[in-house]
């Protein structure tokens, strides 16, 4: 080594290094991991055997399952098995959080169906106990109880009761009137004193509302009677500050109908008063002010129409009677035959009693649900049953008195059910022949007729109100004639088609002749003028005989009456009534050559 070369640096010491390694491996540095990484290192190694369903399951126990788990892991094992659990902790939470987003709309409706049914079934609990303890307060017993059967001293006794309670009644209902005349002003003309008129509810809770913007009008009070609504509002006194009620309007139950509206945003705890085409709304602030006046107004009406049935049937017995007794004076046999057909007929059993009670009390349930769906057919043959099953009952006096009140009530529901579909102006001529077959068989054959023909009364005088005179006297006889004898001859063969017993044909022929007076009255009101020209007035005579030629089609030839209707003044003069008679045979002549098949025997 010459003397030149740079001298060798020293060669450092060497740190011993541990059994088994080398020098290089002790000289580099070990990393350090995160506790995260090293969980992260971790879940990707699951435990065997551990998953949602280990736990899940019914015989699953967990002193048994981490005591099984500690024994059997490594401490790398226990670390996998803590990742696992927090990765199942987290799965089953997430997936409950989407099971609760994904439910919340459901739970959202069933809380509110739960809510309302809640409320229902407090309102039928309140009502149920009201219903349970009438007959307490009333001191009468169940019509459909045991003891009613055999018990006919006790409905004695309440009927006795009953009446010597009437007059005072009476002095109660008139304290009662006389009290509400003091009270409200203006109110003694809108409700005088009548036999058993009396007080049911008042309330002064109401507020009037505009039936369309449901704004504030003012404040009234409700007084309901057993057949009216009487409306008072506040008016303060001219001569001092103090606020008085004064009536204003008033009006009949018959004639108006209450309806239950739904809450809004714009209105709650509302009622409608509709009477005729006006329309009256009242909201209260309270539900349970409301609730107790449609309470009220339901049993007024049922009990008003059960008064105005039991009327109708006591007239309608009455004429009965009359017609029986004029017949068995015509009919000397008749008495000898009454006697026999009593005699025939079999005196009911108790048992048949004791029957025809609950089969009863079926019927008029039955009933009810029949008119509430408008099915006529199936109703009225309820009726026939019914009427033939209780035409030989004794049930003027018993226990099935009250049941048989019901009956005819319901079946009086049903006739004027009937009767407003049969009067409607949008029937077709199918349902009006039905809706008057219908009656008929109820026995309501006439007043079937009459409402028959004043409602097509009524839609004439529609019509022709809504034809314009612009002048043109022959255009608007024109018009009129052919609307008058068009309606005739179409109702004509409406009521021909309904009404198939000869002895009803009369009326459409006095109805007929009547309208043709009526058009007559028109025709010479609009033609006969101070300067009318002849012919002008000729010509509307000529279309008024060409119209009157279409009721030739339904066999009334009521031509003849025109040539001394139409005529200016006081000559215009009616047929004879001989006239009328033939025009009503001929009627019966052409009914005989249309094809349909007609009873053999008139019905009763």
């Amino acid at each position: 080594m010459s003397e030149e070369a740079p001298p060798v640096p020293p060669v450092p010491a060497m740190v011993s290094a541990p059994h088994g390694l080398s020098p290089v491996a002790t000289r580099l540095p070990v990393p350090t991991l995160h506790p995260s990484q090293a969980v992260e290192s971790w879940e990707a190694h699951d435990v065997p055997g551990v998953s949602s369903d280990t736990f899940a399951a019914e015989n699953f126990d967990p002193s048994l399952f981490v005591s099984q788990q500690v024994q059997q892991q490594s401490e790398t094992g226990l670390q996998n098995l803590r990742a696992t659990l927090g990765k199942i902790q987290t799965t089953t939470q997430q997936q409950l959080k989407e099971q609760v987003f994904k439910n919340y709309s459901e739970f959202i409706i069933i809380s509110r169906e739960i809510a309302t049914f809640e409320n229902d079934m407090l309102e039928f609990k309140e009502l149920l106990s009201e219903w349970k303890a009438l007959p307490h307060q009333l001191q009468i017993e169940d019509p459909l109880g045991e003891g009613m059967w055999d018990n006919e001293s006790s409905l004695r006794a309440m009927r006795k009761g009953q009446r010597n309670s009437t007059v005072d009644l009476e002095q109660i209902y008139k304290a009662q009137l006389t009290s509400l005349w003091e009270n409200i002003e203006g109110s003694q003309k809108f409700v005088p004193i009548v036999p058993g008129r009396h007080l049911i509810a008042e309330t002064s809770q109401f507020v009037e509302v505009n039936a369309a913007t449901y704004k504030p009008k003012q404040a009234v009070a409700l007084f309901l009677l057993d057949d009216l609504l009487l409306i008072a509002v506040q008016r303060k006194r001219p001569y001092g500050s103090r606020v008085h009620l004064v009536a204003e309007r008033c009006f009949n139950l018959s004639e108006i109908v209450v309806v239950d509206l739904k809450d809004t945003k714009d209105v709650r705890h509302a009622l409608k008063i509709k009477h005729g085409k006006e329309s009256f709304v009242y909201r209260t602030e309270r539900s349970q002010d409301k609730r107790a006046l449609l309470r009220a107004f339901r049993g007024v009406g049922e009990a008003l129409a059960a008064r105005l049935k039991k009327e109708r049937k006591q007239r309608a017995m009455v004429k009965r009677t009359e017609e029986g007794m004029l017949g068995d004076a015509m009919d000397p046999t008749s008495q000898d035959l009454g006697l026999a057909e009593k005699a025939a007929s079999p005196a009911p059993s108790q048992d048949d009693l004791a029957t025809l009670g609950p089969w009863l009390n079926g019927v008029i349930d039955a009933l009810a649900v029949h008119i509430a769906l408008r099915e006529w057919e199936e109703a009225v043959a309820l009726v026939e049953e019914g009427k033939q099953r209780l035409t030989s009952r004794p049930v003027s006096e018993g226990s099935l008195y009250l049941l048989v009140e019901k009956f005819n009530g319901c079946a009086s529901d049903l006739v004027s059910a009937i009767s407003a579909e049969l009067v409607s102006p949008y029937q077709r001529k199918s349902m009006v022949v039905r809706n008057a077959g219908l009656l008929v068989r109820l026995d309501k054959g006439r007043e079937a007729r009459d409402l028959l023909l004043e409602a097509r009364s009524a839609l004439l005088q529609r019509r022709m109100r809504q034809i314009k005179y612009e002048g043109d006297v022959s255009l608007y006889i024109s018009e009129l004639a052919m609307l008058y004898f068009t309606l005739i001859k179409n109702t004509g063969d409406w009521y021909m088609a309904a009404f198939k017993d000869y002895k009803m044909a009369s009326g459409f022929v006095q109805w007929a002749s009547d309208q043709v007076c009526a058009y007559a009255d028109t025709f010479r009101r609009q033609v006969f003028g101070v300067d009318q020209d002849p012919r002008v007035v000729q010509e509307a005579i000529d279309i008024t005989r060409s119209c009157a030629q279409i009721l030739n089609d339904v066999g009334l030839g009521l031509g003849f009456m025109l040539d001394d209707l139409l005529k200016p003044g006081d000559a215009a003069t009616a047929p004879p009534p001989a006239v009328m008679v033939t025009q009503t045979e001929a009627l019966l002549a052409h009914r005989e050559r249309r094809p349909y098949e007609w009873h053999s025997e008139p019905p009763e």
